[in-house]
């Protein structure tokens, strides 16, 4: 089954979790020993009553982000930056779209995902690596679909049909190809050599295929000194 957005945010939420843990229980303990917080207190942030006499590293992300939020100036601050406070205020809310089981788009899971890296980041935390990967994978997905739909885009920009057109001297160019047989051309440079001789000129080339109109020039009328002389037309 494919893997959603959904499933990515939460395998970075169990990493946050596994990451923030050893360095929030050593933060606490640092600061109970010299009484600037109680054990107590601390215990009463884990949302779950289950958890509340477990050690932190068994608390999941919800409990360690609100415990970490609630005691920020008596524990964290003197650790982490304001920067890292936003981050904390801002991860907290994307564990409670996900906990809602809230669709999240490209965008918004990669905004997560980059949270909880940057957070994982600060604290020094080998896990930050792991959520790299997935957040780097999500954008290549991302950027092949874009890439398919430009592709599709410009499928739908050629013609319909492929009559030959008559050069301006008056004779006709050789055949045309196809619309599916010019998509179906590996590289942009045969494309651009096909449309060119179904009588397109660089302008309608460049926009088809998405390129500059200097790029479509260039391939163009090399082809031009290549082969034929007047073979193609600006």
């Amino acid at each position: 089954m494919a893997v959603t957005n959904n499933d990515r945010v939460g395998e970075a939420l169990d990493l946050l979790r596994a990451g923030l843990a050893p360095f929030v229980a050593r933060e606490v303990t640092e600061r109970v020993k010299v009484q600037a917080v109680r054990m107590d207190a601390i215990r009463r942030f884990a949302e779950d009553p289950v958890l509340a006499d477990r050690p932190m590293a068994e608390w999941d992300a919800s409990g360690l982000l609100r415990l970490m939020w609630e005691t920020w100036n008596d524990v964290f601050r003197n650790t982490l930056g304001f920067t890292e406070r936003s981050l904390v205020s801002e991860l907290r809310a994307w564990r409670n779209k996900w906990a809602h089981q809230e669709r999240f788009s490209s965008d918004d899971a990669d905004r997560a995902l980059d949270s909880a890296e940057r957070l994982l980041t600060a604290v020094s935390a080998p896990q930050a690596g792991e959520v790299a990967k997935i957040k780097m994978e999500l954008r290549r997905l991302v950027f092949d679909e874009q890439v398919r739909g430009e592709r599709r885009q410009a499928a739908g920009a050629l013609p319909k049909t492929g009559a030959p057109k008559a050069a301006k001297d008056g004779a006709v160019k050789e055949a045309p190809m196809a619309p599916d047989e010019v998509e179906r051309l590996r590289t942009t440079a045969e494309k651009c050599r096909a449309l060119a001789m179904m009588g397109w000129t660089d302008g309608e080339i460049a926009r088809a295929l998405g390129i500059s109109y200097q790029h479509a020039y260039n391939t163009t009328h090399r082809a031009t000194r290549d082969y034929s002389p007047g073979r193609y037309r600006r």
